[in-house]
């Protein structure tokens, strides 16, 4: 009787491989910042720290220097117009350059998770380069949709603001202050149906960003795709990422009070006999209070923040796997992978897991997304084992 070659058991990822629910998603967007720092706190806390480091001294230098050439500028002065405009647009222009890398940042850190998501969930630790190779086909897709995202809300706010303040006159002309009220108490509403229909449209199209790095499709199937698996989901969607945002928020603003306490106790300690140099325009316990009060306090909340960000890009990920668990068989096809890869079929092999049904080429096997069939030769001619 001959005795079966010991396999091992396949690498268990970052959430088990089926429907996921409520706490696990929750509970794993953060566990997922443990499983691979390198990349998750080294590229994506890290890169969204300098952005916002970069805009705080730009726009400091530009609040600066405005002030010093307003300071020495007469209304009278005949370079007045000219002085104030170009002020005027190299604050808008720097303003303008520092969103749009900030839009560009913000689709890399999107990306890098997705794409981390996406091997985490089959127990790998990639690193940064291996993730860039899944993020680098959609980057730019990611900006395209986040400046698409941006503009048509920008235009949305725009059209109901001029409407509501448009009608509100119009009352206020017609009616006097009942018209007045009338206007007012419309534009408020009208406000609110707007933040209601942008939460419910922002969290339907919620794993786009996802949808873009996984599947490789363009932007517009993103969208369909994510209105199609949020269905079924909302709830589930809606309130893992504002729960997240929530714990961010009050975890935030907790450390900001905390911070700014501790300065104001500390400054008497390294000080008790008051600053010496008082009387100089610029004292040392001016920009001592001026460092420990605002700019730490404001560092620790971006940090916090980013941190909120990929927890959230996370939880949107996992809402991406669950809907295709529940409703392609997602899990089915991942097992079939992981099994396989731990008995040594090579990545040729095994093609794709994430692919989705109506892109694949291959034949189909029993479980949804097809792969080379269980029975298919290994590269000596043998079957492998099946794990134990």
């Amino acid at each position: 009787m001959s005795i079966p070659d010991w396999i091992p058991a396949p690498k268990r990822g970052i959430v088990p491989l089926h429907p996921l629910d409520f706490g696990t998603i929750l509970g794993r967007s953060f566990a997922m910042l443990r499983h691979n720092p390198a990349v998750l706190m080294g590229f994506a806390v890290c890169i969204q720290l300098a952005v916002n480091a970069i805009a705080v001294v730009f726009f400091t230098l530009v609040l600066v220097n405005n002030l010093e050439r307003i300071d020495t500028l007469s209304p009278s002065s005949p370079d007045y117009d000219a002085i104030m405009a170009g002020t005027f647009g190299l604050s808008l222009g720097g303003g303008l350059v520092l969103s749009l890398f900030a839009i560009a940042v913000g689709a890399a850190v999107q990306g890098v998770v997705a794409a981390n998501l996406r091997a985490a969930v089959l127990g790998e630790r990639p690193r940064l380069g291996e993730v860039w190779k899944h993020v680098k086909p959609a980057f730019w897709r990611l900006i395209g949709y986040t400046l698409l995202i941006g503009l048509a809300a920008g235009v949305l706010m725009t059209i109901l603001i001029a409407i509501a303040v448009g009608l509100t006159v119009g009352l206020s002309v017609a009616f006097d202050t009942a018209g007045l009220v009338i206007g007012i108490v419309f534009g408020v509403l009208l406000l609110l149906g707007l933040f209601v229909a942008s939460i419910w449209v922002g969290t339907k199209i919620l794993l786009v960003p996802t949808v873009l790095v996984i599947e490789h499709c363009t932007i517009f199937e993103a969208m369909r795709r994510s209105w199609s698996l949020i269905r079924g989901r909302f709830w589930v969607a809606f309130g893992a990422t504002a729960l997240i945002g929530l714990i961010v928020g009050v975890a935030a603003n907790a450390v900001s009070g905390v911070t700014q306490l501790f300065a104001m106790l500390l400054v008497p300690i390294l000080m008790p006999t008051g600053d010496p140099l008082e009387s100089e325009a610029i004292s040392p316990s001016s920009i001592l209070l001026f460092t420990l009060m605002l700019l730490i306090p404001q560092l620790l909340t971006l940090a916090i923040s980013a941190v909120g960000s990929i927890a959230q890009n996370t939880a949107a990920g996992l809402v991406y796997l669950d809907s295709r668990m529940r409703k392609e068989g997602l899990d089915q096809a991942l097992i079939w992978h992981a099994e396989h890869r731990a008995v040594g079929w090579t990545a040729e092999q095994l093609a794709d897991p994430y692919a989705v049904p109506q892109y694949q080429t291959m034949p189909p096997r029993t479980a949804p997304y097809a792969h080379p069939s269980s029975a298919s030769p290994t590269p000596s001619g043998e079957e492998p084992p099946r794990p134990v």
